[in-house]
């Protein structure tokens, strides 16, 4: 008795690492949003406002001249 074909295998593989992928994502995207929102609680108050007012300048600069 014969064994599955080169291309019946290669199929069944990939068909095996998309399902793991998928069961793997819903934890790489929690882990990514809790990586963030760590990052975020570490910022302060000021840093953030030093952050939206150099956005702000710069924003600002940007667009002189065009209204």
């Amino acid at each position: 008795m014969r064994g599955p074909s080169l291309n019946e295998l290669m199929t069944w593989l990939k068909c095996l690492f998309l399902a793991v992928e998928e069961s793997i994502r819903p934890h790489e995207n929690r882990w990514l949003l809790q990586t963030l929102n760590d990052a975020n609680d570490d910022v302060t108050d000021s840093d953030e406002q030093a952050l939206r007012d150099k956005m702000h300048q710069w924003h600002r600069q940007l667009v002189e001249g065009q209204w």
